[in-house]
């Protein structure tokens, strides 16, 4: 099994899924991974399995996949969508690093599409496909990868600095460029200063937000620092 470290360097979207179910013993170790961040973060995610109809009744480009995480938070969490984003990670690099394939995808359908509970107080903010990859590569996964091929920038676009940066917070910067983002815009910076760290997006649309809980997942995973502004 990889490490999430290793697990940055393999990890890739995929659309396209078996629907083969998972497997206890990869069920098991999932929902153990839901109920540590759950208790963490204080969102709500979910496991949710053998749902085909999900993805199949969507225009995510998402096809046979038949579980996912449910990536569900409190409305009035200003740090909401961040948050969705740093711990969604940990569960995508998880995921990749016990061999399975995982898929961020916004939720713009309707809270309605999804067979889980969901509070008046609370809001669906994203879904995580998850399971078997499919060995045929579509052609909307050979597009969003090539895609996020050519979008990957140098490092030096990810981060301003007072003073001279330590070798290990240019390691953490590879990451951030590895991390996923909404279209692939990738819009996260990052500020360093005497060994403190801030990151930041700006301007809109918000879910760009998300992408800066991404980039800091991947940040502290590859540098084992804090980022400050979390």
């Amino acid at each position: 099994m990889l490490t999430l470290k290793e697990a940055i360097d393999v990890r890739k979207s995929h659309r396209n899924y078996t629907g083969t179910p998972l497997t206890a013993e990869q069920a098991s170790e999932l929902e153990a991974l839901v109920a540590r961040i759950n208790e963490e973060s204080g969102l709500s995610v979910k496991l949710i399995q053998n749902s085909p109809s999900f993805f199949k009744n969507s225009f995510t480009g998402v096809q046979g996949a038949s579980s996912y995480f449910a990536l569900i938070g409190q409305k009035k969490d200003i740090y909401l969508l961040e948050r969705v984003g740093y711990y969604g990670e940990q569960i995508v690099l998880s995921a990749t690093a016990m061999g399975l394939g995982t898929c961020w995808v916004s939720v713009y359908l309707s809270n309605d599409n999804s067979p889980c509970e969901v509070a008046d107080d609370e809001t669906l903010v994203m879904v995580i496909a998850v399971g078997e990859v499919a060995e045929e590569i579509t052609f909307d996964d050979e597009f969003a990868r090539n895609r996020q091929h050519r979008s990957s920038r140098p490092i030096g676009y990810f981060y301003d600095a007072i003073g001279e940066v330590p070798a290990w917070f240019i390691e953490g910067m590879e990451a951030v460029a590895k991390a996923p983002s909404h279209q692939n815009t990738q819009p996260v910076k990052f500020f360093y200063k005497q060994d403190k760290i801030l990151a930041y997006v700006d301007g809109v649309p918000a879910i760009q937000n998300v992408d800066l809980g991404i980039a800091e997942c991947h940040f502290e995973v590859a540098t084992g620092k804090k980022v400050f502004n979390k």
